[in-house]
């Protein structure tokens, strides 16, 4: 269900059904997480989604916020993002239709369940996603993003026997850079 009007918009959503007796939900759900049987009934295979999401495009801004909820059998998550973009016309000193700087913040967080090392279903993440793209003209666009994403992995801290230091195992920067090109016609 949504609505939009003068630039402003706002949607909400709601999914429910049931998850897929087999084993890529409900036997894997149990056999990822240690603990996931200690939840309730592993058989459960209850399924929902619901969220929203607000926005603003006009002007040359573009500004959007979303919130989701979501129950995978016993795996409750919650996710959200917020982003914002400008786009500057630069054709009259440049031979391209325009340039937009973009950046994003998000997170997805699974409750009632700790981090497990080597399970990344079970895992935190924030996201802090910052582009460009550039209209080259009607037709073709380039964008090049650079994301920043934490996760929270439940390992643990070792400390060397022999020298004293420490690693680190509970977060890991997976940062990645993609550039990609779109041809429409």
């Amino acid at each position: 269900l949504g609505l939009k009007a003068f630039g402003l918009s706002a949607k909400g959503w709601y999914y429910t059904g049931a998850l897929i007796d087999d084993y890529d939900w409900k036997i894997q759900l149990s056999q990822s997480f240690s603990e996931y049987d200690a939840l309730g009934d592993k058989e459960d295979k209850t399924h929902w989604w619901y969220g929203g999401r607000v926005g603003f495009d006009s002007f040359n801004i573009h500004l959007r916020g979303e919130y989701i909820t979501s129950v995978d059998g016993l795996l409750p998550r919650d996710g959200y993002y917020i982003e914002g973009s400008y786009k500057f016309n630069v054709s009259t000193f440049l031979q391209i239709k325009n340039i937009e700087p973009f950046v994003r913040q998000g997170s997805l967080t699974v409750r009632e369940h700790g981090q497990l090392l080597g399970n990344p279903l079970s895992w935190d993440r924030d996201l802090t996603s910052f582009a460009v793209l550039i209209r080259l003209n009607d037709y073709l666009t380039l964008k090049t993003e650079y994301y920043a994403l934490n996760e929270v992995t439940g390992g643990d801290i070792e400390v060397d026997e022999d020298d004293g230091t420490t690693t680190d195992n509970t977060f890991i920067k997976d940062n990645q850079l993609l550039v990609q090109m779109k041809y429409e016609f």
